[in-house]
Formats: C-alpha cells, sequence, structure tokens
C-alpha cells in the first residue's frame, strides 16, 4: 500500500512557485513594450566589432554585408525569429519604415539566431510580410550573444560612426527615435 502525502503547504507552496513565475512574466513583458533606450547606449559593440562574425549565410542580398556597405549610413539592426509572435508583429512596421526612410541613408539588416535547417520558414515569413526586402543574416547566434541580446525582437539603431545610439522592442519607439536622430520634426 502506499500513502499520500498531505501537507497543507504543497498548496501553499504551488501557490507561491504560480505567482513568481507570474510576476516574472509580467516583467519581462513591461518590459518588452516598454521598450528601453533613448539616449546613447554606452558599452555595447559598435557596428564594426560584430559585422565580421561569421553568419551561415545572408537572404535578400547578392553577397554578404560588410562593414564598408554600411559605413556613413544610419543602420536599423532587427534581431528576430520565426516562432517569436512580437518578432512577426513588428514586420510589417519594419516593412513601412524601410520604404519610408531607405532613401534618406538608413539600411534595415534583419539577424536572426535560426540556422539553415530553418530556412523553408524564414522564407515563408520573408514572404508573408508585404515589402520585406531588407537583408537578412540567419544563423546568426555569435551576433545575438556579441549584443547581449536579451529577448526578441531587440531593435538597435547605429549612427552613421558605427556607434549604437538606441536600442529597445518597440517599433514605434524606434521610429521615434530614428525621427529624432535624423532631426524630423
Amino acid at each position: 500500500m502506499s500513502k499520500k502525502i498531505s501537507s497543507p503547504f504543497v498548496p501553499i507552496l504551488l501557490v507561491l512557485l504560480l505567482a513568481a513565475v507570474a510576476w516574472s512574466s509580467w516583467e519581462s513583458w513591461k518590459e518588452n513594450q516598454e521598450g528601453d533606450g533613448g539616449g546613447p547606449v554606452l558599452g555595447q559593440p559598435t557596428l564594426g566589432q560584430w559585422m565580421d562574425i561569421p553568419v551561415e549565410g545572408w537572404l535578400n542580398t547578392p553577397q554578404p554585408i560588410t562593414e564598408n556597405d554600411l559605413a556613413g549610413k544610419w543602420v536599423v539592426v532587427d534581431c528576430w525569429a520565426t516562432w517569436c509572435g512580437p518578432c512577426i508583429a513588428s514586420l510589417p512596421h519594419l516593412a513601412d519604415l524601410n520604404q519610408r526612410y531607405r532613401g534618406r541613408g538608413v539600411v534595415v539588416l534583419g539577424v536572426t539566431s535560426e540556422g539553415s535547417g530553418s530556412l523553408a520558414e524564414i522564407h515563408a515569413m520573408m514572404a508573408r510580410v508585404e515589402g520585406f526586402t531588407w537583408p537578412v543574416a540567419y544563423g546568426g547566434k555569435k551576433i545575438f550573444r556579441q549584443l547581449q541580446v536579451k529577448g526578441i525582437p531587440t531593435l538597435v539603431i547605429y549612427n552613421p560612426q558605427g556607434n549604437e545610439v538606441w536600442r529597445g522592442h518597440s517599433p514605434a519607439k524606434l521610429e521615434k527615435q530614428l525621427a529624432l536622430e535624423l532631426r524630423e520634426p
């Protein structure tokens, strides 16, 4: 015969555990909604410090993007994944931003940590978003590490000197900051 262990502490411990998980999820969600940034980001790698990190490949470009291709331009980097709901939701906004700003010296680059085993999903996602024409590096786990990406989407703005000037999670805040950087009304 087996005895059931019954203790008044088990339900209490379960409730405390669930509350801790809920609190952690709420804080993470809140941070992702609010984004961060709004000024210079100190201690982050410059564009040149991570552009030479090898990736598995590039899409939407005939050849890999190099630091020289980006010299003197504003660069918006989108770290994303096909399985990430907020990433997918931000793609149409980035397509619109890319369309409106590309003639003004702004380049959008995508980076996904997903490798060649996920190419079908990456291509499918790109095909679903009208205007998804910017280059995407795939197999970019090392870039995610170098950029210290802690959640996705992570959106980063680099100035023409290659320095990070803003980082966040909100496409709306990204655009607001980009407009400020470009001194738009």
